[in-house]
């Protein structure tokens, strides 16, 4: 299948025209554009307009920025984005189409924005700004790998220690032990977690211990909590770490831009 695939015609219908555009029909009924508004708006949620309101910022962002994307682009997006969604027949593309109620102009103008996005996201966050923004943030963003116990009361957790000083495995005692279900199937492993994540003085001790030691116990609403650090792992500027500042800072940049004015809603729509 070509790159060039979902090439078309591109047109976008008149704005004086939008509002009686067909959306669907079933039977005798057909709905239109300003159908759908109107049912939305007695939908008593007009989240919807904060969203366009979004995207109207993002546009004039990418305007105001000189962001200009040739076909070509466009076309190495649209092959990225096929990728991410395993779409890769002919068959497989029109029917995802069909499900999104999209034809191939619209998805190249879809396509077309989303690589827009990323290009303006790039241009406003370089590398400078990321490694200024990762150094400030760089704590927050360390992981820890954990095992975890819950223990019903305070002997039990420390008898737990013992055990695990003369031998037995942490992985065994939480599934002998512990009292949280979830955990306890997986021999007490909760994964990856930021400090974030955890309360204060967990936290702590956690990115102050050696891998394979156990802190603790702690005492909470459910019990005492014991952990075994599995694996620290301390945070890298790495591609998904600049992907995640990224979106973070452009989240920030539009709220900023929503925070600017007040949004005035009208009193109905017109026919």
């Amino acid at each position: 299948m070509g790159k060039k695939l979902r090439e078309g015609v591109r047109t976008v219908p008149p704005r004086d025209d939008i509002s009686t555009e067909l959306i669907a029909q079933h039977g005798p009924y057909s709905v239109t554009v300003n159908d759908l508004l109107k049912e939305l708006k007695y939908q008593t949620s007009l989240r919807f307009v904060e969203e366009a309101i979004q995207r109207l910022i993002i546009l004039k962002a990418i305007e105001d920025h000189n962001i200009e994307l040739d076909d070509e682009s466009v076309y190495d997006y649209m092959e990225v984005y096929r990728e991410e969604r395993d779409l890769y027949s002919e068959e497989e593309i029109d029917s995802w189409l069909k499900r999104n109620h999209l034809d191939d102009d619209e998805f190249f103008e879809l396509c077309k924005y989303e690589a827009s996005v990323k290009a303006l996201r790039e241009k406003l966050f370089d590398e400078e700004r990321l490694v200024e923004t990762f150094a400030y943030r760089k704590l927050e963003l360390d992981e820890v790998e954990l095992y975890h116990i819950i223990a019903p009361n305070l002997d039990l957790a420390k008898e737990i220690i013992a055990l695990a000083e003369e031998g037995e495995m942490f992985f065994e005692l939480a599934r002998k032990y512990s009292t949280e279900e979830e955990t306890k199937k997986l021999c007490g492993y909760i994964g990856r977690v930021k400090r974030t994540d955890l309360r204060a003085e967990i936290e702590a001790a956690v990115f102050a211990a050696n891998e394979g030691q156990i802190v603790g116990p702690f005492k909470g609403s459910r019990g005492f909590h014991l952990y075994l650090v599995d694996e620290i792992h301390p945070a890298k500027l790495d591609d998904t770490t600049r992907a995640l500042l990224r979106n973070e800072l452009f989240g920030q940049f539009i709220m900023s831009k929503l925070g600017a004015h007040e949004t005035i809603y009208q009193d109905s729509i017109s026919d």
